[in-house]
């Protein structure tokens, strides 16, 4: 009997990225649905709608970011991924400069995320979260320049290699300076003046794929990245004193002093309680102390009312208190609802990509195709990390949100666009990932002389 072609099942047999990846992509996605179909009551209220509409508009966005990535899987190639490592470059210094400059015209406006510039919308419609953008962008950059680098085919190198007064420009070190260093400090500086912890994920992310990458980190690298940490930080402090912005009033530099300071301040219980005993819970001490932890002290008591097995979806009670409980304290609320064995299956779901993400490297043959899927799968899998150790009280509050499961648009399209590529690289390497699976050692032996032995019983 002829097998009936077309059909779903026709279509994932056809497809030839990795279908792992692909698996845990879908999964995350189905859980964002579940999660924020339950976590979102405050959002509905604060747009004046109904929850029905928020998932709506969840649905919308998943729909878009899926055909992200199934774009970027079909069109992703050498070329293309070349044209966007320099486009993520000079698109990331472009957004960053808006957003410093603070630009309010008609078709582009900064506007302000949770007391910082961090958002761009264009024509008054299209809201980009600038960030977002800058991780993906800055991963290609990266993985690119440094390749460049090995081989000696930088801008630089090629550009002023022989020259009489500016060959020392085309020296390796200073060529690394130029075309690695350079970059990364510019672009973690003007995302730190909005969000420290997209800062120092950013930077520290890049400088990775640049060692995994197999840059020579000698001395005289340390003392040169000593140096402009320091730099940054002066300017960083210099520059947001008296802004007003932030806790403390000293921009998003206060807010990150604050954070850690309320991190390692381990009695923040005990001094609601005190507090509460000497003004009463009605009185301006208690209620602004009470403000400043109501996240990270709501997070808690999620975490520790879902047990093992959980509450239910549909019965968090916690969603009601914390207001960005979908975005910023996501896992927290899954454990609420789904119980520790939902939190652990989360955490292996991004476990499990790392673990795919170094199968793909390892049997990719080009050094730009590695060094991409390298940095895009650290920058999911160390973002999950840092929010899931947020959630449970292991780092100060950072606001990073939970990859393909935390409400936003901009961060959601932004994985999909980069869970596409992932898949796009691993469509090459497909071949030798399947030999090496067949070549894996079974879990249990199986016999295939089943049948003889059974035919021996039979006659005795």
């Amino acid at each position: 009997m002829a097998k009936r072609k077309g059909g779903i099942w026709t279509a994932l047999d056809s497809f030839e990225g990795d279908k792992v990846v692909a698996m845990i992509m879908m999964l995350l996605v189905m859980i964002s649905f579940l999660a924020i179909s339950s976590s979102t009551p405050l959002l509905a209220l604060q747009n004046r709608s109904t929850r029905n509409s928020v998932i709506m508009g969840q649905f919308g966005t998943a729909s878009i970011g899926l055909l992200f990535t199934w774009v970027f899987y079909k069109i992703s190639s050498e070329k293309v991924l070349n044209f966007l490592a320099w486009l993520g470059l000079w698109g990331s210094l472009f957004l960053l400069l808006m957003l410093d400059l603070r630009i309010r015209g008609p078709i582009v406006r900064a506007e302000k995320v949770n007391d910082a510039y961090r958002s761009l919308r264009f024509f008054g419609v299209f809201p980009i979260q600038v960030f977002e953008v800058v991780k993906l962008g800055m991963i290609l950059y990266i993985a690119k320049a440094v390749v460049a680098w090995r081989r000696r085919e930088s801008w630089f190198y090629r550009k002023f290699a022989g020259s009489a007064k500016l060959g020392f420009l085309a020296d390796p070190f200073w060529d690394k300076v130029l075309t690695i260093y350079l970059p990364i400090g510019i672009v973690s500086l003007l995302v730190a003046r909005g969000s420290n912890s997209s800062a120092v994920i950013i930077g520290g992310i890049l400088f990775l794929i640049a060692l995994v990458g197999g840059i020579e980190f000698g001395k005289k690298d340390f003392i040169l990245c000593i140096a402009a940490i320091s730099l940054g930080g002066m300017v960083l402090v210099l520059g947001s004193s008296g802004s007003g912005e932030g806790e403390g009033g000293h921009g998003r530099t206060g807010t990150l002093v604050s954070r850690i300071n309320s991190f390692f301040e381990s009695d923040t219980e005990k001094q609601l309680v005190a507090t509460l005993d000497e003004y009463g819970q009605n009185s301006k001490e208690f209620t602004e102390l009470l403000d400043k932890n109501r996240q990270q002290i709501s997070a808690k008591i999620a975490v520790s009312e879902g047990g093992f097995i959980g509450k239910g979806p549909g019965n968090s009670t916690q969603r009601y208190v914390v207001p960005v409980m979908f975005e910023d304290y996501m896992y927290s609320f899954v454990i609420e609802e789904y119980g520790l064995f939902g939190g652990l299956f989360v955490l292996a779901l991004y476990i499990s990509l790392l673990a795919r993400g170094a199968i793909i490297v390892r049997n990719s043959e080009d050094d730009f195709m590695k060094l991409i899927v390298s940095g895009l799968v650290m920058l999911i899998v160390f973002q999950a990390m840092i929010h899931i150790l947020v959630n449970v009280d292991l780092m100060p509050m950072t606001g990073q949100t939970l990859p393909l499961v935390s409400y936003g648009k901009s961060s959601f399209l932004i994985f999909c666009t980069a869970f596409g590529i992932i898949m796009a690289i691993s469509r090459q390497a497909r071949k030798k990932i399947e030999m090496e699976s067949k070549e894996a050692a079974p879990l249990m032996e199986r016999k295939d002389d089943r049948s003889e032995e059974l035919d021996q019983i039979d006659k005795l």
